[in-house]
């Protein structure tokens, strides 16, 4: 039994070589296990609301919560690296293609970021409620959503722009957060540990 979170396990995930296993809780942690022994190995600590979702990309894990953010985390470190900000409600779905990591909101909204850099690239605007789940493929992103709607987006080209070119009037700097000082601050410090 793997048993430490103090509220609801809400999200698992394991690592490429399926030796470890990393669980999301209602308690805002996220765990970090071995699987044969059952050892807790790790605590990830940063988010201040309910990990929903949890995904492993090659070195990295991306984590989404209802504190409107998603994390990602360089796995052997347990060390949050970025924080993708912007969201206005809980940040229920994540997805990751070609170094872009795409999530879905309680705020309606479905956005792309660069997956290095946090960079917000595109939002997608038209759902009437939360969205719920998501899946990406080249060129298109499928959102389903509370209101009971599955939309798809062209996302031809996101991963051709710069920050400076196409996309950028899509963007509504108003909902962008910069980061705080204190996260440039942990950022720079990780900057040794980041390949």
């Amino acid at each position: 039994v793997f048993g430490k979170h103090k509220l609801t396990v809400n999200a698992l995930a394991t690592d490429v070589c399926a030796k470890r296993l990393y669980t999301g809780g209602g308690d805002g942690m996220i765990l970090c296990w071995d699987i044969l022994t059952g050892q807790l190995l790790q605590e990830l600590k940063g988010h201040d609301g309910p990990v929903f979702h949890l995904l492993v990309h090659n070195r990295m894990m991306y984590s989404c919560s209802s504190d409107k953010t998603a994390r990602a985390w360089v796995i052997e470190f347990g060390e949050c690296t970025r924080i993708y900000c912007g969201h206005g409600h809980t940040v229920s779905s994540m997805r990751y293609l070609d170094g872009m990591l795409y999530t879905g909101c309680g705020d309606k909204l479905a956005r792309i970021f660069e997956a290095k850099s946090g960079t917000l690239r595109r939002i997608f605007r038209g759902h009437a409620h939360a969205i719920m789940c998501m899946e990406v493929v080249k060129c298109k992103l499928f959102t389903g959503s509370y209101d009971g709607t599955i939309r798809v987006w062209d996302t031809t080209g996101v991963t051709d722009e710069t920050v400076f070119g196409a996309g950028v009037n899509e963007i509504d700097t108003k909902e962008v957060e910069d980061d705080s000082e204190e996260i440039r601050k942990a950022m720079k410090s990780l900057d040794p540990y980041i390949r």
